[in-house]
């Protein structure tokens, strides 16, 4: 009832309340009578019953100053500090001749924010009448004010509601978004791994077996040809010919699936290798500036930076129309940093280039992921004109790094055989055979084996028992492999140096990879031949070192 009083009287529709505090009967009655006729008077004798009439949709209030004691003024002064924030209530009060300067000041100060009216009786009925009415104009402004606070807090509650409602889809799609992100970047590095594992396959299935046979198959047609006629001589020739051009599409997809250099020497050695395939193939010339520190980096790690420089490399080459490209890689603190660079054409990162082609897009994209996916940044910065550089950066602190292990120490009695003598008394070399392809093992074992100055001791299946058993038998020259399980050729060579470093090891390998070569070399080999190649130059090889070496074949170490 109380807001439907205070909308009418807003509205200017019926009669509006004035509460009127008038204790003597003769006031009372006579205010009213005065106000009656236009307003909806309310008389109360008792400042209680003023002010639980002046809290129900009051619009003016008249107070007799009789009224206004302390205890009055301090209850009027709580009801009207009760009022809401836009409600200030106009007071009228009635005084008398004899009200003082002190009396006035009171009902000011208890007023507080109000202004009260002060009308001094006797009044006339007009004076009272446009009093009340200059209040009731500035009431309805009020009610106004009010009215425009309620509708801006139901505009601001509208806009809350739409907010919040806005703001949750908002955090629902970026959830969304970012568990597809997610479910992208663990996609692309599965089939990372994929490929990866894949390509180590394929590689390791034409190294194992592919290559090896075809080395087999070399020696064998190669020992078929000694003392055959000539026209069976020319026909084997061929042969080998025909094997020489299988090995090398067979290197050359094993470089292109898995570079051995890459796996058994390291990351700098691998990126060496990669700048001299660019330029052979491609005309790229690529500076390099590497980190040796890099080659600390497990397989993981190692292959994927391997992949993503050559894949930008391929950028470069085949979009960028640059003829030279910067490459950098080091380690800086927890992270390893990769960058590629080059001074070609350039393009606008904000956008996909149309002129792209798809490859070049998903190339880029692939390796994006994939440094995402180890936790890594990738970031390109380039501008029409002025080139491409693509920075990787890659977290190591998390990631096993990958390190030599202990030496085996054999503390058992070493038997050393004695010489055997070839038939006119030469002494012969003791020749210890390292390679995990049988195959391959007794081939050479059959070319070495048909010299008379050369006895093979041993055949070791991997590094580690070529170790062990140059350890055990001393021999004079050891014939070792690179590529093999547990331990490769090149850890295996450093240890046999560190125990005998007078032994001559010469190092093989189907791969005729420069960089695979000079880690061999680095290691203390004596020489790299390659697997394929003619098999009398491992005999000479054999010759030559040991006789340079010393004039002759040397004594067993005691």
């Amino acid at each position: 009832m109380a807001d439907d009083a205070e909308t009418k009287e807003a509205q200017g529709r019926g009669p509006v309340r004035v509460v009127v505090l008038a204790p003597a009967e003769r006031d009372a009655k006579a205010l009213g009578a005065s106000l009656g006729g236009q307003f909806d008077c309310v008389v109360c004798s008792s400042m209680t019953e003023f002010c639980a009439a002046s809290a129900t949709a009051a619009a003016a209030l008249v107070i007799a100053c009789e009224e206004l004691g302390a205890q009055d003024l301090s209850m009027l002064s709580s009801m009207l500090r009760d009022q809401p924030a836009w409600s200030h209530l106009p007071v009228i009060v009635l005084t008398h001749e004899g009200f003082s300067k002190d009396d006035i000041d009171a009902v000011v100060n208890a007023f507080d924010s109000t202004s009260p009216t002060l009308l001094e009786r006797p009044v006339q009925s007009t004076t009272l009448m446009m009093a009340l009415r200059s209040a009731l104009h500035a009431r309805r402004r009020q009610y106004e004010i009010r009215d425009q606070l309620a509708e801006r807090e139901r505009h601001n509650f509208a806009l809350r509601r739409l907010s919040n409602s806005l703001e949750k889809r908002l955090r629902e799609r970026t959830v969304r978004l970012e568990t597809l992100s997610q479910r992208l970047r663990l996609l692309a590095a599965r089939l990372t791994d994929r490929e990866h594992r894949e390509r180590r396959r394929l590689a390791q299935l034409i190294h194992d077996h592919l290559q090896q046979s075809l080395v087999g198959a070399k020696i064998r047609v190669t020992l078929a040809g000694n003392g055959a006629e000539p026209a069976l001589k020319e026909q084997l020739r061929g042969a080998v010919e025909m094997i020489d051009d299988g090995l090398r599409v067979a290197r050359s997809l094993t470089a292109e699936l898995r570079p051995p250099v890459l796996y058994e020497v390291g990351l700098p050695a691998a990126l060496r290798w990669l700048a001299s395939q660019f330029l052979d193939h491609h005309s790229l010339s690529v500076r390099l500036s590497l980190d040796e520190d890099a080659n600390l980096l497990d397989e993981r790690l190692r292959a994927l930076l391997f992949d993503a420089v050559r894949e930008l490399l391929h950028n470069v080459a085949g979009h960028a129309g640059a003829d030279e490209a910067t490459v950098m890689v080091r380690r800086e603190r927890s992270e390893m940093h990769a960058s590629v660079q080059d001074r070609g054409r350039g393009f606008d990162v904000s956008v996909i280039d149309p002129s792209a082609s798809p490859d070049e897009q998903f190339g880029l994209f692939s390796i994006r992921e994939r440094v995402r996916a180890v936790g890594g940044q990738f970031t390109i910065v380039s501008s029409i004109g002025h080139g491409t550089r693509v920075d990787l950066f890659l977290p190591i602190e998390n990631i096993e790094l990958a390190a030599a292990s202990a030496s085996d120490v054999d503390d058992s009695g070493v038997l050393h055989p004695a010489h055997r003598g070839s038939a006119d008394g030469e002494r012969v070399l003791r020749v210890l055979l390292a390679d995990d392809h049988q195959i391959v093992r007794e081939g050479i074992a059959s070319i070495l084996s048909a010299q008379p100055s050369i006895e093979v001791v041993a055949q070791a299946r991997d590094g580690e028992e070529a170790v062990s058993m140059a350890r055990r038998l001393h021999p004079d020259v050891i014939v070792m492999d690179v590529n093999m399980p547990r331990m490769n050729g090149i850890e295996a060579t450093r240890r046999i140096l560190s125990e005998q470093p007078d032994t001559p090891i010469i190092g093989l390998s189907v791969q005729d990879e420069t960089g695979t070569a000079d880690a061999m070399l680095r290691a203390g080999a004596t020489a790299y031949l390659f697997k394929g190649g003619d098999p009398g130059d491992l005999v000479r090889c054999i010759l030559s070192t040991t006789h340079a070496d010393s004039g002759g074949a040397k004594e067993p170490s005691q």
